[in-house]
């Protein structure tokens, strides 16, 4: 939790280099095949054509100090690699990261060119991340201010909401009373075969019409009639048609401003933390890495969610940060928690 696997990264990607990395834990588990696996990874590394980065992160598991009780296996796989790394190469560049620097082989030691010291984080550092973290596990499922309040525990529909949603239902409404008078002038212009049928039966016999002067004449284009038939009825399902997208418009709309639509967790509420309590959390955790912090701030997420409104409130952050203080407090008191603060590295 200090930035050692983060400056290896960056170590490589700034250098042009491949990036592979293991931990010391990887190699107990292979027994008294660990050591041909690691001769086919330095000859993989050989094969690189810009190079290898091999970081080995908690190098203390298999590096250590031959003088206290070593398997064979680990031993073994120990001399391999100081074999692989007794000249210098172009092929491929070391990094260990350990917390335990003591317990590493004076020889493997012997072999870093560059050491480096990773300190816990300090309070600015600390703030950094409590707003990283706060922001990443809390405000980014969070309604801040309870922006609900007033709706009955609904959604608020702002402004600007109501606006969009209600030109969208214009538009459907719009779009489908376009769409029937289209219809229409079709209808108008070449009437269906239905209309046509239809039409041949209802208008055998001419019927009286109102002519344009104002007399009474004869209907003897029975087309003409079954066309304007045929127009009435294609602009009355038109407009049933545009009611209709206009009602489903309204109720969508209102769906949309009063139903909420849950698709994960329920949206945390945050109700009275501020800038300066978040700068509290980072003087309080003094000694804690990054790692820690972000645990942190994972546990705050949960004891939210076990609440009955998922609500976030000062009094529960302060309760979840005196809660992990203890906790690490209790694990350095048992010797449970290493020395963090001597993390190091070895290029």
């Amino acid at each position: 939790g200090t930035g050692k696997t983060m400056v290896a990264k960056r170590l490589a990607k700034s250098s042009g280099m491949d990036y592979a990395i293991m931990t010391g834990g990887d190699v107990g588990p292979l027994g008294r095949d660990a050591t041909t696996e690691l001769h086919k990874l330095f000859e993989w590394a050989k094969t690189s054509d810009r190079g290898l980065l091999l970081f080995i992160d908690e190098a203390e598991a298999f590096l250590g100090t031959r003088s206290r009780n070593m398997s064979e296996h680990l031993r073994n796989v120990l001399s391999a690699l100081l074999y692989h790394t007794g000249e210098q190469s172009d092929k491929f560049m070391i990094v260990t990261a350990t917390n335990r620097p003591g317990d590493l082989d004076s020889a493997v030691t012997d072999r870093m060119d560059e050491t480096l010291l990773f300190p816990l984080p300090s309070q600015s550092e600390r703030l950094r991340m409590v707003h990283q973290y706060y922001q990443l596990h809390i405000l980014s499922r969070a309604d801040v201010d309870d922006a609900s309040r007033g709706t009955g525990g609904l959604p608020a529909a702002t402004p600007d909401k109501r606006d969009a949603l209600a030109g969208a239902a214009a538009g459907a409404a719009e779009a489908k009373g376009a769409e029937g008078d289209e219809s229409s002038g079709d209808s108008e212009g070449s009437p269906s075969p239905e209309g046509q049928a239809a039409g041949d039966d209802v208008t055998s016999t001419p019927r009286p019409s109102l002519s344009t002067d104002g007399g009474d004449a004869p209907h003897t284009n029975g087309s003409s009639r079954r066309t304007a038939i045929g127009a009435d009825h294609t602009n009355g399902h038109a407009a049933a048609a545009a009611g209709a997208a206009a009602e489903a418009g309204v109720v969508g709309a209102l769906k949309a401003l009063f139903v909420p639509q849950r698709t994960g967790p329920p949206r945390i509420r945050v109700t009275g933390v501020t800038d300066e309590m978040l700068a509290d959390v980072a003087k309080l955790t003094s000694g804690f890495s990054g790692r820690q912090i972000a645990k942190l701030m994972i546990n705050v997420q949960g004891a939210v969610y076990a609440t009955e409104r998922c609500t976030l409130t000062p009094k529960l952050l302060r309760q979840c940060v005196e809660r992990e203080i203890r906790k690490l407090h209790k694990k350095l008191a048992s010797g449970a928690s290493g020395s963090p603060s001597r993390t190091w590295m070895g290029l």
